[in-house]
């Protein structure tokens, strides 16, 4: 944000080299550029500034499946502003020249102005899938469908905006759904068959070693008769 020092009847601005700022004195445009500093009187002038650096906009969005299944779709996508004073003149940039903050919020206001575009490209795809499919390739197809949109769209450029990239994360169904498609899988797994050892396999018991010992002690005694005989 631009910062603002305040002096007896003057105020100085200083901006960053990210930010592309707009001077107004008594409603005309006066300067405008990236990274400007200028004095000025609070009362003639009105700045405007707006960001030109590549953002990030995480969005989340929900939806419904040809089964009627609620989905939720979560991604991000990278943008920049390409023409400053036509966002400008679309979304209120305006400063408070005694803080130098936004008079609104104008960042919010872009962000949920791009959250609907990417939804509507991906909302008649949704409908008209089933729900194994958008959980097996929905995440390949939406990032498709997202990209040609919002190349394609002249909304954006309307807007003077670029969205450079696109990353979709996850589709999802509704926890409650994801933990029901579980069930099956656990059922499968807690009813398979348990494999036990073969008789070749098992151990001696010490019974079977006992027996042994006594047939042996056995043995020895009849030799040992026979002999003194």
């Amino acid at each position: 944000m631009a910062e603002i020092r305040h002096y007896p009847f003057f105020r100085h601005l200083r901006a960053e080299p990210t930010s592309h700022v707009l001077r107004y004195r008594h409603g005309r445009l006066r300067a405008h550029g990236r990274g400007l500093a200028f004095w000025f009187r609070p009362l003639r002038t009105a700045v405007v500034e707006v960001p030109v650096d590549d953002r990030e906009l995480e969005f989340h969005f929900s939806g419904r499946s040809a089964d009627f299944q609620d989905i939720a779709v979560q991604g991000a996508v990278t943008y920049r502003v390409e023409s400053p004073e036509t966002l400008a003149g679309r979304i209120d940039f305006t400063l408070d020249l005694r803080s130098g903050r936004y008079r609104k919020r104008p960042l919010e206001q872009l962000a949920g102005l791009l959250t609907q575009i990417a939804q509507g490209f991906v909302w008649g795809y949704l409908v008209a899938t089933p729900l194994e499919t958008l959980l097996t390739t929905g995440v390949e197809e939406i990032g498709r469908r997202l990209r040609e949109g919002f190349a394609l769209d002249p909304r954006l450029a309307e807007m003077g905006v670029l969205v450079s990239a696109v990353n979709v994360l996850a589709v999802r169904p509704t926890p409650e759904l994801e933990r029901a498609l579980k069930v099956p899988e656990l059922e499968r797994c807690s009813s398979a068959p348990t494999r036990r050892p073969s008789s070749a396999a098992r151990p001696p018991s010490s019974r079977s070693g006992r027996s042994a010992r006594t047939s042996s002690r056995t043995g020895s005694s009849s030799r040992g008769a026979r002999s003194s005989s």
